[in-house]
């Protein structure tokens, strides 16, 4: 039978997919961490501005100004590019830790990669 997981449980057994050692461990922030990048990778959300954050604009390529592309009109609009076939962040992140000969993944070792995943976005 399929019971529904917890949010927590859902991101531990995806981490897990990829830990080479079974051993291996995750502490609570790298697992926090890492729930929200999956929101931000797989869903496209990320968190709300600060208080008095300035909105973020885009210049429209067709008119040259600051103001929010305008709809496609009859047509879907196009899908975003894929990422090519890549090692994952948790993957990346448990093979930093084993790297450095340490059994337990932590949020250093996750921040470790973070460049890795941004250049290849």
């Amino acid at each position: 039978s399929s019971a529904l997981l917890s949010a927590q449980e859902t991101v531990d057994r995806l981490l897990r997919l990829h830990f080479r050692d079974g051993r291996t461990r995750v502490n609570g922030d790298a697992q926090l961490l890492m729930a929200e990048m999956l929101k931000v990778f797989v869903r496209g959300e990320r968190a709300a501005p600060a208080p008095g954050a300035r909105p973020r604009v885009s210049l429209n390529p067709d008119r040259g100004d600051p103001s929010p592309p305008q709809p496609h009109r009859g047509r879907a609009p196009p899908s975003p590019p894929r990422a090519p076939s890549q090692p994952s962040a948790p993957a990346r992140a448990a093979r930093q830790a084993q790297a450095e000969d340490l059994e337990k993944v932590d949020i250093e070792h996750v921040e470790k990669v973070l460049p890795q995943l941004v250049c290849n976005y």
